[in-house]
């Protein structure tokens, strides 16, 4: 069966996300796929950058798709949390060094927001 493109407002609250109640029928998550994709096997890595930078930063890492997601913590102090699965970890890794080679990127060793 294939999903229509703007049934993905029912894809995201589906589990009741940003305040929406679950879907259900036919608009509901179709058996097997998980969502958000990158939920159960995540590694989360906690990042300072500069705070001018944070658009720049999420624009890059978007375009390589689904190398990762970036999400910003605190904008005011530039604190980003990176979500990366197993399997572009090393990718990822590579795209991270090649970003220091522009701007200060400081990991934090604190835990992720979904986690406090």
């Amino acid at each position: 069966m294939q999903w229509e493109r703007n049934k993905l407002t029912s894809y995201v609250s589906a589990g009741g996300v940003m305040g929406f109640p679950p879907a259900k029928g036919a608009d509901a998550v179709p058996p097997g796929v998980r969502f958000p994709p990158y939920a159960k096997d995540t590694e989360t890595i906690v990042a300072r950058i500069a705070a001018d930078e944070i658009g720049y930063v999420s624009a890059l890492v978007e375009s390589y798709e689904g190398i990762g997601i970036v999400r910003t913590r605190d904008p005011k102090f530039g604190i980003i949390e990176f979500w990366v699965i197993p399997e572009f970890r090393e990718a990822f890794q590579a795209l991270l060094e090649d970003l220091r080679s522009e701007m200060e990127i400081e990991i934090l060793d604190i835990p992720p927001a979904s986690r406090l």
